[in-house]
C-alpha cells in the first residue's frame, strides 16, 4: 500500500468517526431540547398558582443556541426562556447550554445581579435537576418547586 492510499485510508476513517459524533450529537441534543420542554412545562405549572393569584406573568419564548464543544463539533437548537414579571420585576429562566463541565447542560434563572443555576445531571439513564446561587458549589438542593419558590423568594 502507498502512503497515499495509506492517507486516503486514514482520511476516511477520520470522516467515518466524524460522522459518528455528529450523529451522536444529534441525539445528544435531541434528548436536551425534549429534557428542556419538560423541564418549563414543570416550571410553568409549578408557577400557576401565582398566576392565577393575579401576582405573576409568564411569557415563554424560544431563542437559539450555538454550541461548539469540539473542533469538529458544532450545534445549533431551539431552546425555551420563561420571562417572569411578578411585581414589575422581570426574572429569566433562561437556558445557557448542553455543553457544562460538571453535568450534561444548564439553565439560569437570573434577576438583576443574582443568579441561580440549574444544572442537569444524568447518572445510570436517571435525570435529575440541581439548583444552586451562582458562585455557591456546597448548598445545591435537588430543583423542584419548592426549590424554586425559594429562589424567587430570594429575589423579592
Amino acid at each position: 500500500m502507498s502512503e497515499m492510499e495509506k492517507l486516503a485510508e486514514k482520511l476516511k476513517q477520520q470522516k467515518l468517526q466524524n460522522e459518528a459524533k455528529q450523529v451522536n450529537s444529534a441525539e445528544l441534543i435531541e434528548d436536551w431540547v425534549f429534557s428542556l420542554d419538560i423541564l418549563v412545562s414543570n416550571i410553568e405549572l409549578w408557577l400557576q398558582p401565582l398566576v392565577d393569584a393575579n401576582v405573576l406573568r409568564m411569557k415563554r419564548e424560544t431563542i437559539h443556541i450555538s454550541e461548539n464543544p469540539h473542533p469538529e463539533l458544532r450545534t445549533r437548537y431551539p431552546a425555551p426562556v420563561l420571562t417572569l414579571t411578578v411585581n414589575g420585576s422581570e426574572v429569566k429562566i433562561k437556558t445557557k447550554g448542553r455543553y457544562f463541565a460538571g453535568s450534561v447542560g444548564r439553565v439560569d434563572i437570573e434577576a438583576g445581579m443574582k443568579v441561580w443555576i440549574v444544572t442537569r445531571h444524568v447518572d445510570a439513564g436517571k435525570e435529575s435537576w440541581i439548583i444552586r446561587r451562582q458562585g455557591d458549589t456546597k448548598d445545591a438542593v435537588a430543583f423542584n418547586s419548592d426549590s424554586l419558590a425559594k429562589a424567587l423568594e430570594d429575589y423579592l
